[in-house]
């Protein structure tokens, strides 16, 4: 079923249990990255979390093309390499990369700005 506001509409029958979609979201796997990234001009977010199917190849494609693209998220696409993505947050600053990791060092570093710190007693004992 198509979204209000987004004209063609991807979806990846590789998908497991996505989030809802919102209007300007798109679901999608690797062969249609490419397409995403070089035709779309006003896509901002791109979520192919549990594709099994997306690649560096696809996530960098994307990424390097896509000059709306906000938010691109990865969770659980296993055979985009966490080097690969730590590469992508360095040469596309504007784009948040969403992995287990990157959004682990989110929280954390978020926890440390408002003034958190580790209680190491705890984990000594």
């Amino acid at each position: 079923m198509p979204l209000p506001g987004v004209r063609g509409q991807l979806s990846c029958s590789h998908t497991f249990s996505p989030a809802p979609l919102t209007t300007g979201s798109v679901l999608v796997c690797c062969p249609a990255l490419i397409a995403i990234g070089r035709y779309s001009v006003t896509i901002e977010t791109v979520e192919v979390g549990w594709c099994k199917e997306i690649t560096d190849q696809g996530a960098t494609l994307i990424a390097q093309s896509s000059k709306s693209l906000r938010y691109l998220g990865l969770m659980r696409c296993d055979k985009v390499n966490e080097v690969t993505v730590e590469q992508l947050v360095q040469q596309y600053p504007h784009i948040t990369f969403s992995t287990v990791l990157q959004d682990c060092k989110r929280t954390l570093e978020r926890a440390y700005q408002m003034g958190w710190t580790p209680n190491m007693s705890a984990a000594s004992s």
